[in-house]
This record gives C-alpha cells, sequence and structure tokens, in this order.
C-alpha cells in the first residue's frame, strides 16, 4: 500500500493529499500558521493513522485523520514547533530556536 504525498504550503497555511496511484488531489485543509515539518503515524500493517503537522507560526501542531482528509485537533504545545515526530505512544516536538523538548499524549 501506498501512501499519500503530504503537500504543504506557508503561503496559505494549508495541507493537501495527493493519491499517487490515482493522481487525485484531495481537499485544502487549513493548518496553523507557518506549517513548517511533517510527519506520517504509520501502524504496523503500513497504513497511515494520522498525518502530523508542526505549525511554527502559533505554537500547534496540526493531527490529520487522512482516510477522511479532515484536521482531527489541534493540539497547542506553544513555542515554535519546528519538527514533529509520531510514535505509538506520544507525539514529541522540537522547539526552536531554544531547542527545548516537548510531548504531547497522543
Amino acid at each position: 500500500t501506498t501512501g499519500p504525498v503530504v503537500i504543504v504550503s506557508d503561503t496559505d497555511n494549508a495541507l493537501r493529499m495527493l493519491d499517487p496511484t490515482t493522481q487525485a488531489l484531495g481537499p485544502f485543509l487549513p493548518l496553523g500558521a507557518g506549517p513548517h515539518a511533517v510527519s506520517l503515524d504509520i501502524s504496523r500493517d503500513r497504513k497511515v493513522e494520522h498525518v502530523l503537522v508542526a505549525n511554527a507560526g502559533d505554537g500547534t501542531i496540526s493531527i490529520i485523520a487522512p482516510d477522511d482528509q479532515s484536521v482531527a485537533s489541534t493540539v497547542q504545545v506553544g513555542g515554535r514547533p519546528i519538527g514533529v515526530a509520531a510514535s505509538r505512544r506520544m507525539i514529541s516536538t522540537e522547539h526552536g530556536p531554544s531547542r527545548s523538548p516537548s510531548r504531547t499524549t497522543a
């Protein structure tokens, strides 16, 4: 199974997903300000469970549900998150320039 190609734009603070098989472009999804990094939460059976986006401009993480291509939730983490990594237990972010880690239970 091939997952989506995730396209993030900081010009309009939005995300769209592209299905590489059908080349269908998904809906415009508004994110927080300054989307900076993307991570895929992938299950053991190689299914994309969530798409995580670090929004450096407003200190949030957008959690996207890929099946219905919607913003499932937005988590306020503070600072300027410039990275995000998915795990089965938590979402970990790293803030710029201080590089102090922050963890949010998913």
